[in-house]
């Protein structure tokens, strides 16, 4: 009984170490790499980028981008299509990215 404890213990672990570290807001990776494309995160960290973090809101504009993106491309449901979100345009308007397309 000690020895499977021992594996089932290893075998967690194991399963954590290859999960990599995901960032702390549960986001999947599809949204960090449109919110890297948007300059405003660091997908290798997993985190907002230092320039972006001095924003007073930008936990919560990134907490509505969120919304919207899941909402806009289904994420999670059947039918999900990643090139469905209409992105932000402009600078400074509702989400604050540094630049847009």
């Amino acid at each position: 009984m000690n020895s499977f404890a021992i594996l089932l213990a290893f075998a967690m672990l194991f399963a954590t170490a290859l999960a990599g570290p995901g960032n702390r807001y549960g986001w999947p990776s599809s949204y960090e790499r449109f919110l890297e494309r948007q300059g405003v995160w660091d997908y290798n960290k997993h985190e907002v980028r230092s320039d972006y973090r001095r924003r007073g809101n930008y936990e919560r504009d990134l907490r509505d981008l969120f919304d919207d993106w899941k909402r806009q491309t289904q994420w999670g449901g059947k039918g999900y299509r990643s090139n469905r979100f209409q992105q932000p345009t402009g600078g400074f308007s509702r989400y604050g990215f540094p630049g847009g397309k």
